[in-house]
C-alpha cells in the first residue's frame, strides 16, 4: 500500500517537476526525502551523508561540506532540516534534506541537456550505511529509489573492516583491511517505486563488476560526540581550524579481495578530540565520488569504534536466537544483551567475550529461552570497552518472529 501510495504522489510531483528540469541552479532545487520519507539509520551521533552527480558535465555537482543529513526536525538548524520523516534523535530515522542552490555546493547537476543522475552516500556512527541514486528526470526524491519501504543502513556501504593490527607506533599504525563492494539502491531497479514513476528513463543499475574502490584515504577529523565527520575528499586545509582534508594513501584495494594494507597516521596521544579514519571513494561505471562512500573511525589509541552491527533477533522453538558482527574489537572487552520490557531494561544471560584476534571483527551468535525473555519485545547489544569509557550501543531491534 506505501509503494502504490508513493507512486500516485511522486507521479503528481513528476508533473511539477517538469516546470524546473531545464532551470539554473541559481534558483531553489530541492533535492532529498521530499514526500516526508527516511532512511532507517542509527542517529544517536551525527550521520555523515554526501551527495555527487554520477556522471560528467561543465557543471558537475556535489553536496562538499555542506551538511545535508538530519536525524531530527529542526528548522534552526543551517541549512534547516524540514523533513518531518527525520522525527527525532534516537529513533533510527534519517532524512536527506538539500537544495542545489545552497552556500557551499559544487556545481549543479541541472544544466540545458536536463537533470543529470545524482547518487547519495550515508554512514552512521556505528559504520552502517548505505548509496542510493535517482535520476532527477521526475524530479530529485530519494522516496523513487525505496522498493517496499524507507531504506535501511547496513554493511552495504563500502566500510572497511579491521582485519589486524600489524605494527604501532606513538604516530602510526598498520592495518589490514577488507572493503566490501558497496550495493547501488537505484529508481531503475523494477520493484523500486521510481520505475512506475517516470523517474528511470535509462536503465542505471550499477552491479558488482560496475563498481570499484580505487585507493585507500586517510583523514584525521573531530570525533567527539556532537562531531559529524566531513566525506569531502575534495576540502583544502585551512591553517587554524579542524583538519578535515582526506589524504589518498596510493594503496590501492584489491579489486578481487577487497583487501588492503596501509599505514594510518594517529593523532597525537595527548589528543583527545580528534581521531583517524580510514576509507575509500567508490566509483560507479567509472565515475569516482568526490566524496568518501564508506569509512572507520580509529581513534589516536587505534581504538576503533567496536559497535555490535548487522543485529538480528529472532524466535523460534521457544527460544529467541540474537546475533551480531563487528567489524573491529580493538579496544573491546566483551558484550551485554539488553532486553526492554514493560518494566524497563535488563541483562540476558552472562557478560559476553570478544573473539575477534588481534583486534579483528567477529561473528557472535547468542540464543536465549523464551522465559528469559520476560514478554521483551526489543533487544540492543552493548559493546564493553577495556579502557573503561562508556559502552556503545547498537542500534535497538524489535524480536522478530
Amino acid at each position: 500500500m506505501r509503494k502504490a501510495l508513493l507512486v500516485l504522489a511522486l507521479c503528481g510531483a513528476f508533473a511539477m517537476a517538469g516546470s524546473q528540469a531545464y532551470a539554473s541552479c541559481g534558483s531553489p532545487i530541492a533535492f532529498g526525502h521530499l514526500f516526508d520519507s527516511w532512511f532507517n539509520c542509527p542517529d544517536l551521533r551525527p550521520v555523515a551523508a554526501f551527495a555527487w552527480q554520477t556522471d560528467t558535465t561543465a557543471t558537475t555537482f556535489n553536496s562538499a561540506s555542506v551538511r545535508i543529513a538530519c536525524e531530527a526536525f529542526d528548522l534552526n538548524t543551517d541549512p534547516p532540516c524540514n523533513g518531518t520523516g527525520a522525527g527525532n534523535v534516537g529513533d533510527n530515522q534519517v532524512t536527506i534534506t538539500g537544495d542545489f542552490i545552497t552556500p557551499g555546493e559544487v556545481g549543479c547537476p541541472v544544466d540545458g541537456a536536463g537533470n543529470h543522475r545524482i547518487a547519495v552516500a550515508v554512514e552512521a556512527a556505528d559504520g552502517s550505511g548505505l548509496v542510493a541514486t535517482i535520476s532527477g528526470a521526475a524530479g530529485y526524491f530519494l522516496e523513487y529509489a525505496e522498493q517496499t519501504g524507507p531504506l535501511s543502513c547496513g554493511t552495504t556501504a563500502g566500510k572497511p573492516r579491521v582485519l589486524s593490527t600489524v605494527a604501532k607506533t606513538a604516530t602510526t599504525a598498520t592495518v589490514n583491511l577488507n572493503f566490501a563492494k558497496p550495493f547501488v539502491y537505484s529508481d531503475c531497479d523494477p520493484a523500486s517505486v521510481g520505475a512506475s514513476s517516470g523517474s528511470c528513463p535509462v536503465t542505471f543499475l550499477p552491479g558488482p563488476a560496475d563498481i570499484s574502490l580505487g585507493n585507500v584515504w586517510t583523514s584525521i577529523q573531530p570525533c567527539l560526540v556532537g562531531n559529524r565527520p566531513d566525506p569531502n575528499i575534495t576540502r583544502v586545509p585551512v591553517a587554524g581550524t579542524p583538519q578535515t582534508a582526506w589524504t589518498d594513501t596510493g594503496v590501492a584495494i584489491d579489486p578481487a579481495t577487497g583487501n588492503a594494507t596501509v599505514t594510518i597516521n594517529l593523532p597525537p596521544s595527548t589528543d583527545s578530540t580528534d581521531c583517524a579514519y580510514v576509507g575509500a571513494a567508490m566509483s560507479i561505471f567509472g565515475q569516482r565520488s568526490p566524496g568518501i562512500t564508506g569509512y572507520t573511525r580509529i581513534a589516536g589509541a587505534l581504538a576503533a569504534s567496536p559497535t555490535a552491527e548487522d543485529l538480528k533477533a529472532t524466535k523460534s522453538a521457544g527460544k529467541v536466537t540474537v546475533s551480531w558482527k563487528t567489524s573491529s574489537e580493538l579496544n573491546l572487552s566483551g558484550f551485554r544483551v539488553l532486553a526492554t520490557n514493560s518494566k524497563g531494561e535488563f541483562q540476558l544471560g552472562d557478560l559476553i567475550s570478544a573473539t575477534g584476534a588481534g583486534g579483528s571483527g567477529s561473528t557472535y551468535t547468542q540464543t536465549y529461552a523464551m522465559a528469559d525473555l520476560k514478554g521483551a519485545k526489543s533487544i540492543v547489544v552493548e559493546s564493553l570497552l577495556s579502557d573503561g569509557s562508556p559502552g556503545l550501543r547498537s542500534a535497538k531491534i524489535i524480536i522478530s518472529n
